[in-house]
């Protein structure tokens, strides 16, 4: 509630601003088109900036501790499966773990610009992308999205309550939340 009403603030005396509100479809967006002079992004801001913004020169910082000297973010990975009854399955084990491979993932960091998903390619990210050391730290205390079934909705109705600030009440986007999550959840 406390964080929500300090981001109420920031948004009612205007030094905050939701993307579409600086004609822009992302906050990344806003900042590469200089609209914004900071953005909260993931690390796959890196690549939108290497191939849209090249001439924007920015720095990557972590997001200060709260008030209780805790740090936190979230973090997220693109997922693989494998049909249990596929016809195929070898070939899909050996394709995931080609696409999985230190290597590769090293590939897709310099080509599309995400941190490679294996802690094993941390230490060799950081040396070729010194610049998002930031996204690298904070996975060690980075939390997971909320992974139910059903809780997309949820988190769909809270992201339409928050666009609703500065005019909305904090506390009661949080009691619909908090409704809506338990109806999910079942507790």
């Amino acid at each position: 509630l406390k964080a929500l009403k300090f981001v109420q603030s920031l948004l009612a005396d205007g030094s905050t601003k939701y993307p579409k509100q600086l004609d822009s479809g992302w906050s990344g967006e806003a900042f590469g088109k200089q609209k914004a002079a900071m953005a909260i992004e993931g690390n796959w801001i890196a690549g939108a900036m290497k191939s849209d913004y090249p001439n924007v020169k920015y720095t990557t910082v972590p997001l200060p501790a709260g008030p209780t000297g805790k740090k936190g973010t979230l973090a997220f990975t693109q997922c693989w499966g494998i049909a249990a009854k596929s016809k195929h399955k070898a070939a899909a084990i050996d394709f995931v773990k080609a696409m999985t491979a230190k290597d590769n993932q090293l590939t897709f960091a310099k080509a599309i610009g995400v941190m490679p998903s294996r802690q094993s390619a941390q230490a060799e990210y950081v040396a070729q992308f010194p610049q998002d050391k930031a996204f690298i730290d904070g996975a060690a205390y980075a939390q997971a999205p909320v992974n139910v079934a059903k809780i997309d909705q949820v988190l769909a109705d809270f992201d339409t309550g928050l666009q609703g600030l500065p005019g909305a009440d904090p506390k009661q986007i949080l009691a619909r939340l908090q409704k809506n999550a338990q109806a999910v959840v079942g507790q």
